[in-house]
Formats: structure tokens, sequence, C-alpha cells
């Protein structure tokens, strides 16, 4: 079964170069997209002053105090890699605190870089429609 739209999924990968575990949350199940948890801020200045902060107890699995969501940053997984996490049920951490997604919402509202197709799906509604 697919996880579903803000379900924290944990795939080994190898993005962005050396390969290891990352929790991602789940953006489009069909599509692949997912936002990696970091557990640094991004580096730039304008995603570092947008990320998401989520701390270790609001989400499972996480071990650092603070880890980071740049919302700016929709990645694909690799079909191998994405089939290979969906197919293990522990896998699947589980649906993103509400308080945490409202986070995540409020910050893409705020800096527009995800299509209108992607805001919908995660639930942000624009103020000018």
């Amino acid at each position: 079964m697919l996880p579903k739209t803000w379900d924290v999924v944990s795939i080994y990968t190898q993005i962005p170069r050396i390969p290891h575990e990352k929790h991602c949350i789940v953006l489009n199940a069909e599509r692949r997209e997912v936002f990696f948890i970091n557990s640094e801020p991004p580096r730039a200045r304008k995603a570092r002053e947008m990320a998401v902060t989520i701390a270790n107890f609001e989400c499972h699995g996480l071990y650092k105090a603070d880890s980071y969501v740049d919302t700016t940053d929709v990645r694909v997984m690799p079909a191998d890699e994405w089939d290979a996490a969906v197919a293990k049920p522990d896998k699947n951490k589980g649906q993103l605190l509400s308080a945490v997604k409202a986070r995540c919402q409020g910050a893409i509202k705020g800096h527009g870089q995800l299509t209108s197709e992607q805001r919908q799906l995660l639930g942000v509604i624009d103020d000018d429609c």
C-alpha cells in the first residue's frame, strides 16, 4: 500500500551522495515526490530562513534534537529505492503531527515555490484564489 500525503517514510537512498537511511515527508506517492528531513539546516540563506524545524519528539525516528525540512526542495525518489521502502510496512512512520504539518504549510504558502498542483495536494490554500 502506498503511503499517504504527509506520511513520514524512512528510505535507504544514495541521494544526495552518501548512501544512508533518510526520513522523508511524502508529497505525492504516485510520483515518488518527497521532502527530505535533514539533520542540518539548508546551506542557502533564503532556504535556511524558510526551513521548518522539527523537534525529535515531534516525529518518530528522529534522533537529533532538531531536524529541518526545506519545503522549497521537492525530490523525486528513484523507483528502486522508493519501491524497496514502501514494500516494508515498518518504513512508514505514520502521519506527520498536525502542528508540524501546519508549519510546513505556512512555509509553502510563504515562499510560493511549489506548483499549484503540489500546493493543492498539500492542502495549501492561496489567498488570491
